[in-house]
């Protein structure tokens, strides 16, 4: 219940200006500033060393006094240097909501080649690559449920007065719509 409220109340207050922050900040931020704050919380090298993936917290300013809060996974070579900001080998980045709040994230090497992300079942992402230069990557979704994945993207997809419109709260809205949506199979 509390999961849906603050995904709900997170959509609803903008969850698709967080995306485009995400997909600004990963896409054109500017090369000269650095991230408030950006905190490694899993790294991976893969079994022959040739790579090391690592699941970051970015907090960045956007500019006139806004700051996006993303996690972003990157893969680089061991000895490339760190960077102040998301830029070079971003293959994943999504919005990090309901902030503090533990979320399923991991990264794990299936083979030399191929990397598993761990990532939570309706996260709201804005970069979700399959390949990044000879890596091949697969995501794992906890829980597992393409149905609700489905929906949620199609309940973010709606313009903000179709998500709003209802006689519900946001919450209510939400869950009317997932329930709607699930029981369709996904096809509403």
């Amino acid at each position: 219940m509390v999961r849906g409220l603050l995904l709900t109340l997170g959509i609803f207050l903008g969850g698709t200006a967080l995306v485009f922050g995400v997909l600004f900040w990963i896409l054109f931020a500017p090369r000269g500033q650095e991230c408030e704050e950006r905190q490694a919380f899993a790294e991976s090298a893969s079994p022959d060393g040739a790579w090391v993936a690592r699941f970051y917290n970015n907090v960045c300013g956007g500019g006139l006094g806004t700051t996006s809060v993303f996690d972003t996974v990157e893969i680089s070579h061991p000895n490339d240097p760190l960077r102040p900001l998301p830029t070079a080998g971003v293959v994943f980045g999504m919005d990090d909501r309901p902030y503090d709040q533990p979320k399923p994230s991991a990264l794990k090497w299936l083979s030399v080649r191929q990397l598993e992300i761990t990532i939570p079942n309706d996260a709201l992402f804005g970069r979700q690559e399959t390949n990044f230069s000879d890596v091949t990557i697969i995501y794992k979704y906890v829980p597992d449920d393409p149905i609700e994945r489905a929906c949620l993207k199609r309940w973010r997809s709606l313009p903000t007065e179709e998500m709003v419109r209802r006689n519900f709260s946001p919450t209510e809205n939400i869950k009317a719509f997932l329930a709607k949506c699930h029981a369709d199979g996904g096809s509403q």
